[in-house]
């Protein structure tokens, strides 16, 4: 495990320690699409919420995405759900919730923060969201102990490689559409901000 946060401070008590292959695979999905991507990841943590740990459990769902977005499809999430529960495997620990920026900064848009607030009322604490993005830079966002906590950090040290790519992009063919959307500009200190109701479908 590597320890990505820690805090020692003003009575607070705080650890997040993530597998490094769980990261190394965040990077390598990350590059292997011009879009952005999604998954939900699992959680493991102590009583008091001081100890936090995500292994390298990373579950891919159907979605549509653009460079701009990305939409999971509901229904993948309710059959995953119900196959965990067939398997009699716990869906309580699915409190991670990964995307992507491809080639932009790592940060929470308008609708991320809408879509973590719903999450948080549904799944309650803990609960971690990340973003990521093509240079391996990472933006993590920590619901724990009544608390929010913010970091950031890189992926690693070494780029993914060709190989790690192009098996990337085979798998994540069998979950993610490509869509292109037009964008229009608006507010928000130049962002390009992205449509919905602009869009046409490739393929």
């Amino acid at each position: 495990m590597r320890k990505l946060f820690e805090l020692h401070r003003d009575n607070v008590n705080f650890e997040l320690s993530v597998d490094p292959n769980f990261l190394r695979r965040l990077w390598v999905n990350t590059a292997a699409l011009s879009t952005e991507v999604s998954a939900l990841g699992e959680l493991e943590w102590n009583e008091e919420q001081t100890e936090l740990r995500i292994p390298d459990e990373l579950h891919m769902i159907k979605q549509t995405a653009s460079g701009g977005g990305v939409h999971m499809d509901r229904a993948s999430i309710g059959d995953m759900l119900l196959d965990r529960a067939d398997k009699g495997l716990a869906s309580h620990t699915l409190k991670v919730w990964w995307h992507s920026h491809v080639n932009m900064a790592v940060f929470w848009s308008g609708t991320d923060e809408n879509n973590m607030a719903t999450m948080l009322e549904d799944l309650g604490e803990p609960f971690v969201s990340v973003v990521t993005n093509h240079d391996g830079e990472s933006r993590w966002r920590i619901y724990a102990q009544g608390r929010e906590f913010n970091g950031f950090a890189k992926l690693g040290d070494l780029e993914p490689t060709a190989e790690e790519i192009d098996s990337a992009r085979s798998l994540l063919k069998e979950y993610v559409h490509e869509e292109y959307r037009v964008p229009f500009w608006g507010g928000g200190r130049g962002r390009r901000k992205w449509g919905s109701g602009f869009r046409r479908e490739r393929g």
